[in-house]
């Protein structure tokens, strides 16, 4: 059995230790953060965290050079500065990914969005919370997201069980990034499992 160049195994470990100095810095951001947000993690986090998990998805990396094509979904008006300012964030940060080109665009959930995602060909989703999102809305991004193999991530935790892939929260005061499992082989997604032990897992 071929083992990995003692070379690449270093690099990933670098990667996932940068990742917890990542979660590190979660931590401090959301300690200093008031509570006039409803969102537990700020966006800025969540939105690097989003970029960051593409790099362990097998998927991706079978595709070398292949576009990342993101949406930022929202759906009431009020938070479209929101997700604009998470694909802000999104296009500064993949200006250092040297393996993937990415294309990130705001939509806007509506009786368009179906055609939207097809149109713009999208690859990844990462959906903003909103409370007033109807069950049926929320269940058509999770059935549209798996039927084309969308990498999805939400900011808010308790959608994780029902829609998407990934979601960061903080559990005992330390910030956890959750994954469906499930969910994630459904829709095609593979990780590696030393980055899977950073999770904690959503059995359904």
């Amino acid at each position: 059995m071929k083992t990995a160049p003692r070379w690449k195994m270093t690099w990933r470990q670098r990667e996932l230790r940068l990742v917890a100095r990542l979660f590190c810095l979660l931590l401090v951001l959301v300690a200093s953060t008031g509570a006039e947000t409803r969102r537990p993690v700020p966006l800025e986090i969540s939105a690097a965290i989003f970029q960051k998990v593409h790099t362990y998805d097998a998927l991706v990396q079978r595709d070398p050079g292949s576009e990342i094509a993101a949406a930022i979904v929202y759906r009431n008006a009020g938070d479209k500065q929101n997700a604009v300012f998470v694909a802000e964030v999104l296009d500064r940060l993949s200006r250092t990914s040297r393996a993937h080109p990415w294309r990130v665009e705001v939509i806007r959930f509506d009786e368009h969005f179906d055609a939207a995602m097809t149109e713009g060909e999208f690859t990844s989703l990462f959906l903003l919370s909103d409370p007033t999102f109807p069950k049926a809305d929320l269940e058509a991004i999770r059935k549209l997201s798996e039927e084309r193999q969308v990498l999805t991530m939400t900011d808010d935790p308790k959608l994780v069980s029902d829609v998407c892939i990934f979601s960061v929260d903080l559990e005992n005061s330390h910030p956890k990034i959750w994954i469906h499992l499930d969910r994630a082989r459904r829709s095609g997604r593979d990780f590696e499992s030393a980055f899977l032990q950073l999770c904690r897992q959503v059995d359904r």
